[in-house]
């Protein structure tokens, strides 16, 4: 599994492990199960790190469309009140960079300014931003 999700409540952070050739399904499939989770709260934060082996290149303007679609449901939960979370992604390779920072701009371009996305190439500045620089990540899963 190239994608993979954690909820660690006690942090109020999600982080998420992408490696790999990703299908957009594997996304999705981790969204839905990381909203099932008992632990999941609208609201928490996002640790997104990618590796050097992440090969998104199945994906297209309109997978990233339906991924913000998809977290905006798990988000609202039926709910009709504002999003609001930080997402913070390390990105290893610069094609990557570029997929991350268009997915962020769909947030932007729908207007959601409640939501922040951050990119970086180093842990620690995605900690120190997302004001958790002590925080100890989970080992990954894959």
């Amino acid at each position: 599994m190239p994608f993979a999700v954690q909820v660690i409540p006690n942090a109020d952070l999600i982080v998420c492990f992408g490696g790999g050739h990703l299908l957009p399904q594997e996304i999705f499939d981790a969204i839905v199960d990381a909203k099932r989770e008992d632990q999941f709260r609208p609201g928490m934060d996002r640790l997104i790190l990618w590796d050097e082996t992440t090969d998104v290149s199945n994906f297209n303007i309109k997978t990233l469309s339906d991924l913000k679609s998809a977290v905006e449901d798990a988000e609202r939960q039926g709910l009709d009140a504002p999003i609001r979370f930080k997402s913070a992604m390390v990105c290893p390779s610069v094609m990557l960079e570029i997929w991350v920072k268009l997915y962020g701009a769909l947030w932007q371009a729908d207007g959601v300014e409640t939501v922040r996305f951050q990119v970086f190439h180093e842990l620690a500045d995605a900690l120190q931003w997302l004001e958790r620089p002590d925080f100890s990540v989970p080992a990954r899963p894959f």
